[in-house]
């Protein structure tokens, strides 16, 4: 067996990602549950849609936490690997490739969000469309956001298991 030293990357790279894990998982965990969910409306769209239009800065500061979230990952990532390549590099590969496939479909999510919210917004400025025609418009944005949560979910666990 091997005895190998750690090197002075390695333990900055232990700190970045130990400060960025709490950082992010505080973040998301903010963004999720104390600011989007009061918003939701399960099963009506249109009261969703009110929601976020009235509730407008909280919204886009949830939209803000979610992309700072995506941006703390790839930290984490590249945290993540700096610490285990030297140990097993393909298996650190792996996992690094699970964990930005998760921090691409957070970032997906987080469009499908701002879509909707632009959809919404659209109301004032577009005379012609009814605000029920734009609300329904907006309601697969605001449905797949579930859809693409449970898929980085699976990322999630993906890149937890074998090599993070």
């Amino acid at each position: 067996m091997t005895i190998r030293t750690i090197d002075s990357s390695q333990r900055t790279a232990a700190k970045v990602a130990g400060l960025s894990c709490l950082i992010v998982m505080v973040i998301v965990v903010l963004a999720n549950y104390a600011l989007l969910n009061p918003l939701l409306v399960p099963g009506d769209p249109a009261a969703t849609a009110r929601n976020i239009l009235a509730h407008e800065g909280m919204f886009r500061l949830t939209l803000t936490g979610f992309l700072i979230y995506s941006a703390g990952v790839v930290v984490l990532i590249a945290a993540l690997y700096t610490i285990l390549s030297p140990i097993n590099r393909a298996l650190a590969m792996a996992g690094a490739l699970f964990c930005l496939v998760f921090a691409f479909l957070l970032l997906m999510t987080t469009l499908n969000l701002l879509k909707a919210f632009w959809l919404t917004g659209m109301v004032a400025s577009l005379c012609v469309f009814a605000a029920s025609r734009l609300q329904a418009c907006a309601r697969p944005s605001l449905a797949t956001h579930f859809d693409y949560s449970y898929r980085w979910l699976t990322c999630s666990a993906l890149h937890c298991s074998p090599s993070f």
